[in-house]
Parts: C-alpha cells; sequence; structure tokens
C-alpha cells in the first residue's frame, strides 16, 4: 500500500532533477514554475509514505533505516521550501532533488515494509528526540547543497565564466546566507533534541552518544569561526559539506544503535 506512493515521489525527482539539468544546459529556467510544482507534489507523496509508515508502526516513522532516511528526505525538501521562500532560492528544491533520490533508494528497492512489536512503552520524548533529531540533519542537509551551489558560482567568478549558468544560479551572497542560517538552525533544533532525548531517561549507547557529540561539535565549531570572523565564506561552505558528509556516513550506525533495544520485527 505504501509502495506507490514512495515510488511516485521517487519518479518526480528523478524527472525534476533531469529537467534542472537539461535546462541549466540550455541557459533557461523561465518555466521554473513546472519544477516546483513537480517537487511539491514529491513532497506531498513523501509525506503519505511517511504517514502511512506512521500507522503501520504506531509511531514517528523512523523504526527502519529507509523509513528514517525517507523522513530525512522529506524534512530536507521541507526546508528547501522554507529557504528558498526566505532567501528567494526558488528553485533550491530541484537542487536538493539529487540528494533526495539517494535517501530515498532504500525504500524504493525494499522488498517489504516490515511492522514491529514495541518491546517499550512509546515515550513522547523519544519520538520527539528522533524526530527533532532528523530535522536537524535536514538543516544540516540544505546547507551542505547551497555550499556546494556557493563553490560553483565562486569558481564561475574566479574563471571568470561569465556564462548563462553564472545568471541562473542562486547569487553568491544568498547561498552563503542560506548556508548559515541552515547551520544555526540545525545546531539549535540537534541541541533541543539532546535535551529531549536526556528526558526520556532511556539508556543511550556510547557510540550513538559519542558520534551525536562529535557532529554536534563539528558544526558548532564551524558557527564559532564564523562569529568570530576567523573563517571565509569558501571556508565555511567546505565546512558544512565534510560535516554532513561525516553526519551521513556515521547515520546508519547510530540509527541502528537507536531502535536495537527497542523494537522487535514481524515476521
Amino acid at each position: 500500500m505504501e509502495r506507490p506512493f514512495i515510488l511516485t515521489s521517487f519518479v518526480l525527482l528523478v524527472a525534476v532533477t533531469f529537467w534542472t539539468i537539461h535546462h541549466l544546459r540550455k541557459g533557461n529556467l523561465r518555466s521554473a514554475r513546472i519544477a516546483l510544482a513537480a517537487t511539491a507534489a514529491a513532497f506531498a507523496f513523501l509525506f503519505f509514505f511517511l504517514t502511512l509508515r506512521g500507522k503501520a508502526t504506531q509511531a514517528c516513522p523512523l523504526n527502519t533505516l529507509p523509513d528514517a532516511l525517507a523522513f530525512l528526505g522529506w524534512s530536507i525538501l521541507l526546508l528547501a521550501f522554507a529557504t528558498g521562500l526566505s532567501f528567494h532560492i526558488h528553485l533550491l528544491g530541484a537542487f536538493t532533488a539529487p540528494l533526495v533520490i539517494l535517501l530515498l533508494l532504500p525504500s524504493v528497492f525494499a522488498r517489504r515494509f516490515p511492522t514491529f512489536v514495541r518491546l517499550n512503552p512509546l515515550d513522547p520524548w523519544v519520538e520527539f528526540h528522533a524526530a527533532l533529531s532528523l530535522v536537524a540533519y535536514g538543516a544540516f542537509g540544505i546547507a551542505a547543497v547551497a555550499a556546494v551551489l556557493y563553490l560553483v558560482q565562486e569558481n564561475n567568478l574566479k574563471s571568470h565564466r561569465f556564462g548563462k549558468t553564472l545568471f541562473l544560479l542562486p547569487p553568491i551572497t544568498e547561498l552563503t546566507l542560506a548556508n548559515a542560517r541552515m547551520t544555526d538552525a540545525g545546531i539549535f533544533c540537534l541541541t533541543i533534541s539532546f535535551i529531549a532525548g536526556y528526558l526520556s531517561n532511556l539508556p543511550i549507547p556510547f557510540f550513538k552518544l559519542l558520534t551525536s557529540c562529535l557532529i554536534w561539535l563539528f558544526f558548532a565549531a564551524s558557527a564559532f569561526l564564523r562569529y568570530r570572523r576567523k573563517s571565509t565564506p569558501r571556508l565555511q561552505a567546505i565546512l558544512s559539506i565534510a560535516c554532513f558528509l561525516l553526519a551521513l556516513i556515521s547515520f546508519p550506525i547510530v540509527h541502528f544503535l537507536s531502535v536495537l533495544s527497542n523494537l522487535m520485527p514481524i515476521p
């Protein structure tokens, strides 16, 4: 029942990606509303998929790694819309589509969507902690996408490539601001999620605690350097990308440790 929704969302995002690449090469994004509408539709179908998964597990749909990655992709699209409206980067959703496509691959190719028996009582603090952590990761993902676009634009300017792509991509100043604001938002959400996790009174695996704290420290150090004016926008962009890649690499292990002692799959 869930599969048509995730497949439709996936196909729409693939179409948006190819549309963006095609029109960037042509130097014409006048019909950007088409990409925006398709991305919004993908977001809606992904929401329906997560709703059905939540009903199947009687909790926030984060119990399996494919579900958690799909939730992360949904949060990235949500924040892409919010960031695009705030900073006038209307095609940010289209530029984040390739990242979300990668996150949806496990759900698209999953043979079945399992259900679970919950070993421990449902704790609202745990659910809030898990969901807000992924929202924080989504903010870091948007910051990383803005950082990639910043590096592309900076390279165009330094190499004096004043072609159509330079004027079609978002302005470098708005990308810098979006990167900074999304990094700050991610740090704030991750901090609140730590507090919620502490209030849940559930045991926290040491590796999960260590990894989460390191990710928070890396992003916080990046923000500290920015506020102290000890780094350049280029360095901030590189740090954003590196920190987000670290978060993605460690995510499967952290997620496995999070659900290991709390859920039992139904055969």
